[in-house]
């Protein structure tokens, strides 16, 4: 009975710490009173422990239940095996709770294989569950899919629909961040054959998950069927005030349509019910930023102003950094639409220095980020200080021989020997300002470098036509699970210094990277008339260079990348970003829009807009297959051509 006990504790324990981070912030005395109640079960009692104690405490915790077992514990028995891996199971959900992924993994690792051994069919499929939910944040996805599929079996076999309900979420989940969103519409349909008839709220949840779905693969129609069955349930169900998550989504579904007038009337439906919730100022907040796209997308600049200007100074005062995103960009897409060249630079510039601080809050514990920050600056912290003692060294063993055997020449010498100190610190001089002017010439546009030298600054410049290019890996995140950090780096390394070359064998500026994806722009800073057909033959290039890499790979039986590339041309605002470590960048709706083109695009294929198409279009050596209207998320719908040629030995 003891040993039951125990074991329905640390199983309490562990699922109270899998779900507390996410839990509605209760008062800590009510808290504390639910833990000291005995009479209560432990499945009441443990999660308000692992909310009332600190982080710290709440490891100390688990470690502690970890090193103490019930007495007379046999450490060969399948008593002990439980008692022992759930116990790792509560250490590993802790590290987690302290965001301490690797050692998450490693207990609950530990943990699995040990209740394999006793057999356990709850004890396991908790575990199995818990072990996916973490290979999921360490994107092991491949893992993840095991785990918890191993736990769905086992939540069938026990016939725990409440487990099965779980499951089937977390694939469906995990198969939508993958973007197979077949597989992952069959599981939400799994989970809906489940509920249907029986629990109406998790019903309309998952119709509108699947109607998302479909919205992602671009199936209008199956989309539009989806959300319309979610408003008859709800109406017929009395619950018209939860249809407003449909108003959201269909709000959307219009804004990515171009139906502007619709898609306003959509979220101006949500805000009359998000607006009675004072508590929910988030909601409130990210609802102005859609209002106020809505109005952009209707060319309605001053109203969405007004609407974007609301949800800033709502998500500032409450510390809501990435509703603050949310808004930002529609007031600089606003001002930019009022030709207001120098505002909307402002919040362009305010945008991605927030986006920048987010993503990389986010990174900071990836280890691929991290071994491409610290091996660089350890090398270059390095090499400085090893240059740096050498030249200290050296100086002082000639400045002690000096001493030593001419100091009767001094006096006599000293002219000559200002002299050889002036030019030799003259020549020192020179060298580090050639160095410095290397450097920045490294960071920014050669122009750009020239008025920040003169100047001290250098101003914002607005270009009336540019060519942007796209590219991002698809299977990055498989190849990564399968190469180390090191191996990760270097294929990455080797593909963007082969971009590089081949941007300025055009004469094409690269901008930057983010993660996997390259940005570079033809026509700036100096305005061209050649940058659309530079940038669409830098992008064969780029194409034929990955596909040989993949065809030496696939025959070498190693991981390989492919590709999508997406070229666009328009307008831009181009600048320096920041004060410390500043950056050449360029922004604008252009910008989103070849983005835009490279994610609706296809593997090994050029994806290029009709504006691109038609600065191209005559140019002998390329041809092009028209795709039609293609929709493009937050674009609708627009003429895309995929294009070909080679030329890469021009």
């Amino acid at each position: 009975m003891a040993h039951r006990k125990h074991a329905h504790f640390l199983l309490a324990l562990i699922q109270a710490l899998c779900t507390c981070a996410f839990a509605q912030q209760v008062p800590l005395d009510t808290l504390r009173a639910t833990w000291n109640d005995t009479a209560l079960p432990p499945g009441i009692r443990v999660p308000a422990l692992a909310q009332w104690l600190d982080r710290d405490s709440t490891l100390a915790l688990t470690t502690a239940i970890g090193s103490v077992l019930p007495p007379g514990s046999d450490t060969s028995t399948a008593v002990y095996a439980r008692q022992r891996g759930l116990a790792l199971l509560a250490q590993g959900s802790a590290h987690a709770y302290n965001g301490r992924a690797a050692e998450a993994l490693r207990y609950s690792r530990s943990a699995v294989k040990l209740l394999e051994r006793v057999g356990h069919p709850v004890d396991l499929a908790v575990a199995h569950g818990y072990l996916g939910r973490q290979s999921g944040l360490a994107r092991l996805s491949g893992e993840e899919v095991q785990h918890y599929m191993h736990a769905l079996q086992l939540y069938e076999t026990l016939k725990d629909t409440t487990g099965m309900l779980a499951m089937n979420s977390a694939l469906a989940y995990s198969y939508s961040m993958q973007e197979i969103d077949q597989r992952s519409i069959g599981y939400y349909q799994r989970n809906l054959d489940l509920v249907r008839g029986k629990r109406p709220d998790v019903e309309l949840d998952i119709m509108v998950r699947i109607a998302n779905r479909y919205k992602s693969l671009g199936d209008i129609a199956a989309t539009h069927t989806w959300l319309d069955s979610a408003s008859h349930l709800m109406r017929t169900r009395g619950a018209v005030d939860r249809e407003r998550s449909v108003n959201w989504m269909r709000g959307n579904m219009y804004l990515d349509e171009g139906r502007c007038k619709e898609a306003l009337e959509q979220f101006q439906l949500c805000l009359e019910v998000l607006d009675t919730q004072p508590e929910n100022q988030a909601g409130k907040s990210w609802m102005r930023s859609r209002v106020a796209m809505a109005h952009n997308c209707a060319e309605q600049y001053t109203l969405a102003l007004r609407w974007a200007n609301e949800g800033l100074a709502m998500a500032d005062a409450h510390g809501l950094r990435k509703e603050m995103l949310d808004n930002l960009y529609p007031l600089a897409t606003a001002y930019e639409g009022l030709g207001d060249t120098r505002m909307a630079l402002r919040y362009y510039k305010r945008y991605h220095a927030l986006l920048d601080s987010l993503i990389n809050t986010e990174a900071a514990s990836k280890l691929t980020d991290a071994a491409l920050t610290n091996a660089f600056e350890k090398e270059q912290l390095a090499d400085s200080l090893l240059a740096v003692q050498r030249t200290h060294v050296a100086d002082a063993v000639l400045a002690k021989e000096r001493s030593r055997r001419n100091l009767l020449l001094i006096i006599g010498a000293i002219g000559v020997v200002f002299g050889i100190f002036s030019y030799r610190q003259s020549r020192r001089t020179r060298r580090a300002l050639h160095r410095s002017d290397e450097l920045l010439l490294n960071i920014l546009p050669e122009e750009v470098a020239h008025e920040l030298k003169d100047k001290g600054r250098a101003e914002a410049e607005h270009f009336d036509n540019v060519t942007i290019l796209f590219t991002d890996f698809k299977g990055f995140t498989e190849a990564s699970e399968k190469l180390s950090p090191q191996e990760l780096v270097e294929e990455l390394n080797t593909c963007f210094s082969a971009f590089d070359h081949i941007m300025a064998k055009h004469g094409i500026e690269k901008i930057k990277t983010i993660g996997d994806a390259y940005m570079a722009a033809g026509g700036l800073p100096t305005p061209n008339t050649t940058h659309a057909l530079d940038v669409v033959k830098a992008a064969l290039e780029i194409r034929d260079f990955i596909a040989e890499g993949k065809a030496r790979k696939v025959a070498s039986g190693l991981p390989y990348f492919e590709i999508r590339i997406g070229i666009h041309t328009g307008p831009v605002v181009a600048g320096i970003v920041g004060v410390k470590k500043f950056a050449y960048d360029i922004w604008g709706d252009t910008v989103n829009t070849a983005s835009r083109m490279e994610s609706s695009g296809e593997v090994g294929q050029v994806n290029i807009s009709e504006a691109t198409y038609a600065l191209v279009k005559n140019e002998a050596g390329l041809t092009f297959t028209s795709r039609g209207k293609v929709r493009a998320k937050g674009k609708g719908e627009m003429e895309m051509y995929f294009v070909s040629g080679s030329f890469s030995e021009g």
